[in-house]
């Protein structure tokens, strides 16, 4: 008897709980809308972030929305809180805007240190793509073996030297084979090497 209290409990509190459930998306799409106000982004964008560790279905909403948010490319406040949300949630849909991004994306280090440059601190494109790990090795690869602007290909050797997985690792091995750039090529051999 007391099995079937429980479980009678847990379904009446829990799983069929279309308020709680329904509040939980309204909750979610206000937040979405308030990510989007200039004058609410920061705010939001923190508020998904705790929301997003609790909901799965919050997270999956707002990774949904994340790519389109990045390709409007307007450079203020709420794009960059889109961008920081897709490496943060770890969103593997948004590596192909984070991509397109990439050559118009700031990049502008106030003090130029080898730290700061490879620790992507100024580079919040890089610093999302890295973050989001392995799902965007492919991409980078491309851009590092055929992208004709050597930004773009040194960017791209950055993120990869950051993730530092076995798949970024290879991608840095081969591109030494046809690598033209020195400063490419200096990074990429210190890396492949580990």
């Amino acid at each position: 008897m007391y099995k079937i209290y429980c479980m009678a409990f847990v379904l009446v509190c829990g799983v069929l709980n279309p308020v709680g459930a329904a509040q939980k998306n309204s909750d979610i799409h206000i937040l979405f809308t308030q990510l989007n106000e200039p004058e609410a982004t920061n705010h939001a964008a923190q508020q998904i972030l705790q929301t997003a560790r609790q909901n799965p279905p919050a997270r999956d909403y707002i990774i949904e929305k994340l790519p389109d948010m990045i390709d409007k490319q307007t450079l203020d406040q709420v794009w960059l809180n889109a961008v920081r949300l897709a490496g943060k949630l770890k969103a593997s849909n948004s590596v192909p805007a984070l991509i397109r991004a990439l050559p118009g994306s700031p990049f502008k280090p106030s003090v130029i240190t080898f730290g700061t440059i490879m620790s992507l601190e100024a580079d919040p494109v890089g610093n999302a793509l890295a973050e989001i790990g392995d799902s965007a090795v492919p991409a980078l690869a491309v851009l590092l073996q055929h992208s004709g602007n050597e930004m773009d290909r040194w960017r791209a050797a950055r993120i990869l030297w950051n993730i530092d997985s076995p798949s970024s690792r290879k991608v840095m091995r081969d591109d030494l084979q046809h690598e033209s750039d020195p400063a490419i090529k200096q990074l990429t051999e210190g890396k492949s090497q580990q």
